[in-house]
């Protein structure tokens, strides 16, 4: 998908029904599909795994070990935390974590850290590879705190595109190739509606 297929169909999908650990399982899905991602007899990590909605996923469409890294503790479901495909690394800093093992696919959802800092961070993971992929969710108001804090956190949805794009022609700086970038199907938060909450965006990512 384009920017401009990604900035007229933000928020427009219909978000699938609830089935993961968290609302963070409908984003990931949604990359998945989106791309054809194939996780099956991968090994991946997820940084910034909070309660494991991207872990979750990604053991449903096959992947064989799970490398889950957060900076809290107790966070992460029980039934992740106690699936033996699942490594989770608890109170450790995601950019600053020495990777377990190389791996084939590297998700991640790390919140207030922008892309500039994430991303690299990735990239320490990922295996050199050419199949070996990065999905990285784009939080527009976290990427320019000026203009959230204008707008109070919660940027207009014109706004958050044009922040998303901006981001996106910047990523090739960092080491990687954009091989594609979509609206998240559901907003930021924990809100349900469908017009609450900051627009995301999914960006699928490879060495470059």
């Amino acid at each position: 998908m384009n920017s401009d297929d990604a900035i007229a169909n933000a928020g427009h999908e219909q978000s699938p029904p609830m089935s993961f650990v968290s609302r963070g399982g409908l984003k990931l899905l949604h990359a998945i599909r989106t791309w054809n991602l194939d996780v099956r007899g991968r090994i991946c990590a997820d940084l910034g795994c909070s309660t494991g909605g991207f872990t979750d996923c990604l053991l449903r469409h096959g992947a064989v070990r799970v490398h889950s890294v957060d900076t809290g503790y107790g966070v992460i479901d029980y039934r992740l935390r106690t699936n033996p495909a699942v490594n989770v690394m608890e109170r450790s800093n995601a950019l600053h974590v020495a990777p377990a093992e190389p791996v084939d696919i590297v998700v991640f959802d790390l919140s207030w850290t922008p892309q500039k800092l994430a991303v690299p961070a990735s990239l320490r993971w990922l295996k050199t590879e050419p199949t070996a992929r990065i999905v990285s969710l784009i939080k527009p108001h976290y990427e320019d705190k000026a203009m959230a804090a204008m707008h109070r956190g919660l940027l207009p949805d014109a706004e958050a595109a044009l922040v998303a794009e901006r981001v996106v022609g910047q990523l090739p700086a960092l080491g990687v190739e954009v091989l594609g970038w979509t609206a998240s199907p559901i907003r930021g938060g924990s809100q349900k509606k469908a017009t609450s909450g900051n627009m995301e965006y999914l960006a699928l990512l490879k060495r470059a």
